[in-house]
């Protein structure tokens, strides 16, 4: 996939940094015995330190961090990993630059490549304050790809986890306001979590069993406040576009070997 668009030695480098991730790695799925995510959340970070320490220009690693999106998207179709959601940490900075970099890449012109493999996408964020031109798109996409049943992926575009959680109370209020069946409470009970849940931008995915940070971060920097209450993580110290096959294996290897819990206590030994 070439990279360029006028940025020199761009395509060269990335195909080098993505070669020295790769080295020794296959496209095996990890074998381990224990559990499989059904939803893997990518916190993208990294990019522009990537640049830097390339000597290149930061718009080199946002250019290098979007082709890496779909490196993962391929092996996540490979490996049967139903729902991918991603989440860039340039653009969730406020970098418009980053973000539109982003809409074009996955909504525009690496849309075809994602249909062919039979993936859906979906942006979730706060559409309101995208231009016709970006909103047009994105919708054009997800219409197209609506009925593929490969992987659900799900890139994140002007999010913030706290809005989101407000947009969706309002949207939960407003269904009560209207009278609608199947928001209003029966006699005797109260709201639930399952109805907030399928207000947030997620509603009707699963909430994320495993959750992965590069680039060294290690907070969730105002995403997914909600869902991730029993995601598990794991913390990569390599920039996102030096995130590849080995770390990605490394990752659900480890997800595999976890004695997740979900907020209880671990069983008591029969010893």
């Amino acid at each position: 996939m070439a990279l360029g668009n006028g940025i020199p030695q761009l395509d060269r480098v990335a195909r080098a940094a993505r070669a020295a991730s790769d080295k020794g790695g296959a496209d095996r799925k990890p074998s381990g015995s224990g559990p499989w995510p059904a939803h893997v959340a990518m916190i993208m970070a990294g990019n522009e330190h990537w640049a830097r320490a390339q000597g290149l220009d930061p718009t080199a690693g946002w250019q290098c961090g979007a082709a890496n999106i779909f490196v993962l998207v391929d092996l996540a179709v490979k490996w049967q990993i139903p729902y991918l959601s991603l989440f860039d940490a340039d653009a969730a900075c406020g970098n418009s630059k980053a973000q539109k970099l982003l809409i074009t890449r996955v909504f525009d012109t690496g849309l075809q490549a994602l249909h062919d493999k039979r993936v859906a996408v979906r942006m979730i964020g706060d559409r309101r304050s995208l231009s016709p031109g970006e909103l047009g798109r994105i919708l054009a996409a997800e219409r197209l790809t609506a009925t593929n049943d490969q992987l659900r992926l799900s890139l994140a575009v002007n999010y913030d986890g706290r809005s989101e959680i407000v947009r969706a109370a309002r949207r939960l209020a407003q269904q009560l306001t209207c009278g609608e069946q199947n928001a209003r409470p029966h006699k005797g009970q109260t709201l639930n979590e399952t109805q907030l849940s399928d207000n947030l931008d997620t509603g009707g995915m699963p909430d994320p069993d495993l959750v992965i940070l590069t680039g060294g971060r290690q907070h969730l920097g105002n995403r997914l406040l909600w869902q991730s209450a029993y995601a598990e993580f794991a913390f990569f110290e390599v920039d996102w576009p030096d995130f590849g096959r080995r770390e990605f294996q490394q990752a659900l290897a480890d997800f595999q070997q976890r004695d997740r819990r979900f907020g209880g206590r671990p069983a008591k030994s029969s010893a």
